[in-house]
């Protein structure tokens, strides 16, 4: 019972809001496969985790995919980043923050173009989705932040012939772990951050933002 009032209590105050992941495409991404090609042997049956963040709140937003892009930025650069900036400079390449959500493709060229700056420079709060959005509303600070700290790449996870998805997720994470690489996925338009594998469930290990 209070389980159904909490989730009623969230849909007053959020409705359908929490989305904001859309599926996008680029031709000219290289996939995983140019860079690592995962064997059986490869799958180690252990728990483990490549990096744990501190955990995000994208409230009342549609900002997941930026919060997604945050928790690997400070998997990269030692410190908790903005999932607001990175959703903001992701819908700049877009050229409009008014439409809901954003893809993960966006939100990994606008880590490697513009970079990602710390939490506090650009922080969201609850009920200004539009003001949080803008780009044009982030102080000359925040981008002079985020420009030293941009990605060098990002790629599109291949799946090899006769591999679960849920297999090639657990192997890449182990054989790039030391680069500290997660993987954003997500359904219901929602992403999600895979950080690590539980041996004891059997089960991927998430970090989300809601």
């Amino acid at each position: 019972m209070l389980n159904f009032i909490k989730k009623f209590i969230e849909n007053l105050i959020y409705g359908k809001k929490r989305g904001g992941l859309y599926d996008e495409k680029d031709v000219r991404n290289f996939g995983s496969s140019a860079l690592y090609t995962p064997k059986k042997e490869d799958l180690v049956n252990e728990t483990f985790i490549v990096f744990d963040p501190t955990p995000l709140d994208q409230y009342d937003s549609d900002f997941c995919v930026g919060f997604g892009g945050a928790y690997q930025g400070e998997a990269t650069e030692g410190r908790v980043c903005s999932g607001a900036y990175l959703f903001a400079m992701a819908k700049k390449l877009q050229g409009t923050f008014t439409t809901w959500g954003t893809s993960i493709l966006q939100m990994c060229r606008a880590r490697q173009k513009f970079g990602v700056c710390k939490k506090e420079l650009w922080d969201y709060k609850a009920g200004k989705r539009d003001y949080f959005a803008n780009w044009d509303n982030i102080p000359i600070e925040a981008h002079k932040d985020a420009e030293e700290h941009k990605s060098s790449s990002y790629w599109e996870l291949n799946i090899p012939f006769g591999w679960s998805i849920f297999d090639a997720i657990r192997a890449h994470l182990w054989h790039f772990k030391d680069q500290k690489v997660f993987i954003d996925t997500g359904n219901n338009a929602h992403n999600i951050t895979v950080i690590g594998y539980s041996r004891e469930r059997g089960s991927l290990i998430c970090k989300d933002s809601y």
